[in-house]
């Protein structure tokens, strides 16, 4: 075969080493090997009909922007990613908790929930940058952090009092009698996935027969097929594509850091 796309950075090894941030991944071991199809000696049509697929440039600026919803590249385990949990005991959690309580009051959240986010995000470390831009003790992306009057003079009370702001709105919220971890689940997964991605996993929700209302088992499922086109190309999802498995492991990774938070001992070395 004759025409062959550029080779990319594993996708899947990028993919993973978000999910698991202490393991390493290496580059593939040996040199690249690029897409290639196998066809019959007796189908030349065939060979080159993929051929003219493959070269075409919409297929080809496709194939980047899949590779890239992704991982362009493998994240490397820099110092926040190597760094260990510290034991933490008694009503003290980080350097921040006079700003968590005092902003998490006015938005109505539980404080330790807001410390489980940061916890979670960035170690209580404000100086961390993540490969994609990501930045604060939150880990703002550039366009949210603009949107939410973030900037490079902005301190870190500045981002704690800006990731206290997303509130989903009570209709969208779990209905009155639910447990607390569903309305927890939903605060923690607004301001990551975006509203918009949120509501619509609770419409597809609603579309198979889930609750809507409920994250554990119902919502969260939604958000992990809003990554295959069949469910985010439907017209009644607005927002397109989610990468549903990164929003599906943070919001239980931050209920966990919650739980142990609000726990006598808390956060064992």
């Amino acid at each position: 075969m004759n025409a062959t796309p550029p080779s990319s950075p594993d996708p899947r090894a990028g993919h993973e080493a978000e999910r698991f941030p202490l393991l390493e991944y290496s580059e593939a071991i040996g040199p690249s090997q690029e897409l290639r199809f196998v066809t019959r000696a007796s189908s030349p049509e065939l060979l080159k009909t993929l051929d003219r697929w493959l070269l075409e440039p919409k297929e080809v600026e496709a194939r980047k922007h899949l590779l890239r919803s992704y991982a362009e590249e493998i994240p490397r385990p820099g110092p926040l990613r190597s760094l260990r949990a510290k034991g933490m005991r008694g009503d003290s959690i980080s350097p921040y908790d006079v700003h968590f309580r005092e902003h998490a009051a006015v938005a109505g959240w539980d404080w330790q929930l807001l410390a489980a986010m940061a916890w979670k995000e960035t170690r209580f470390d404000s100086t961390v940058t993540s490969s994609k831009g990501a930045m604060g003790i939150m880990q703002f992306m550039p366009q949210t952090a603009a949107r939410m009057g973030l900037d490079t003079t902005s301190n870190m009370e500045d981002h704690i009092q800006a990731a206290a702001l997303p509130e989903p709105p009570r209709h969208h919220v779990a209905a009155r009698g639910s447990r607390e971890g569903t309305t927890l689940a939903f605060r923690a997964g607004f301001p990551n996935a975006g509203p918009g991605h949120i509501i619509d996993a609770q419409r597809l929700a609603e579309q198979l027969g889930l609750d809507p209302k409920r994250w554990d088992g119902n919502v969260e499922r939604a958000v992990l097929l809003l990554a295959k086109p069949r469910y985010f190309l439907r017209p009644e999802m607005k927002n397109g594509y989610c990468k549903g498995s990164q929003v599906f492991h943070y919001v239980r990774g931050v209920l966990t850091v919650y739980q142990q938070l609000k726990a006598p001992e808390v956060m064992a070395p």
